[in-house]
């Protein structure tokens, strides 16, 4: 859910490992400019020699846009929202999702830094979790799993393997902290590049 920036590399990750992808934002022409990075994307693994035109084709093939969330949500096993960083927005799109998804579905956050479990109200608390990944999805390996206090063990075991079925490196986190941890880590280097810098080391 949301095809900008991390939306569609997000897509092509999970269609180029065989998923059926349903790619969903709230404007047609959104889904189209994504339909063609994807295809971009691929044309690029293919002339490096990392895919071949069948797999690319196939894989552009496996994912269906759509604009209303009814159509992208109702068979959906596993969904990632990946919308503006607002947590009113994301409270209304999870509740929608809730709603909208089979009862077996688990809905995933891309935030960044948000602490969705603080305001995300669904019937499956036991199902919400976040996937904190990098950009660009489809070529950065690092997947952050961060677990809230009602996630269940089998929401976080399934989440885990489905990132390594399409290619993931996983860490799971066991409970959100602001940064989670590979934006910790590079900030405190960060910081103390910053500190060599300012005094002449």
């Amino acid at each position: 859910v949301g095809a900008g920036t991390m939306g569609h590399s997000l897509a092509q990750v999970f269609d180029q490992a065989g998923c059926q992808v349903r790619l969903n934002d709230v404007r047609e022409e959104i889904l189209t400019k994504a339909k063609s990075l994807i295809a971009s994307n691929l044309k690029t693994l293919v002339e490096l020699g990392l895919s071949t035109e069948k797999d690319a084709a196939d894989a552009l093939s496996r994912i269906r846009p759509a604009v209303k969330i009814e159509e992208a949500a109702g068979e959906a096993d596993f969904v990632i929202e990946a919308i503006v960083e607002d947590a009113a927005v994301k409270k209304e799109m999870f509740a929608a999702l809730d709603r909208l998804c089979p009862a077996q579905a688990i809905l995933a956050s891309n935030t960044s830094y948000l602490d969705i479990f603080k305001f995300v109200e669904t019937r499956r608390p036991d199902k919400v979790i976040i996937t904190h990944w990098f950009a660009p999805p489809h070529i950065v390996p690092l997947v952050e799993i961060v677990r809230g206090p009602e996630t269940s063990p089998e929401t976080v075991a399934a989440t885990r393997d489905l990132m390594i079925r399409v290619g993931k490196k996983p860490i799971v986190i066991s409970k959100f902290l602001p940064g989670f941890i590979a934006n910790r880590l590079q900030s405190a280097l960060n910081r103390e590049v910053l500190f060599l810098l300012d005094n002449g080391y």
